[in-house]
């Protein structure tokens, strides 16, 4: 469940978690916060984490939000297309939701979703999904 305002760029070289497999991206990234008033600051340490996390008590975030965090899931249908499932939720009950459809076959996405934080990190599901 990462942080709506975290942009993630890159896997993390070095292992921050124990399980990073266990991650809401399914691994953990590194990338920038794009919460008003701080776009484009690089977290790291403990900021890091909350990002990759999400549900933080970071001073970063606005207090009037949308969502405190979104949560990820992948299916794949008979025809071999990754269906990821999202849910933005705030103080713990779901506020938007939908599925994004990626075609590994021809690398192409064919449902996005318009926020472009929210596709990068389903970008990122993918990409751990893609690494296993």
């Amino acid at each position: 469940m990462p942080c709506p305002y975290f942009f993630p760029t890159d896997r993390c070289p070095e292992p921050l978690w124990p399980h990073p497999e266990r991650l809401p991206l399914g691994d953990g990234f590194s990338g920038t916060c794009t919460a008003p008033g701080h776009d484009g600051f690089s977290p790291a340490g403990d900021l890091l984490h909350d990002c990759n996390l999400g549900y933080a008590n970071c001073a970063h975030l606005p207090a009037d939000r949308t969502s405190d965090a979104v949560r990820f899931s992948i299916r794949r249908d008979p025809q071999g297309l990754l269906a990821i499932h999202y849910l933005s939720e705030a103080a713990h009950a779901p506020v938007s939701h939908g599925v994004l459809i990626f075609d590994p076959a021809a690398s192409q996405w064919r449902e996005r979703h318009q926020d472009a934080r929210l596709q990068r990190m389903a970008e990122c599901c993918v990409e751990s999904h893609s690494k296993e």
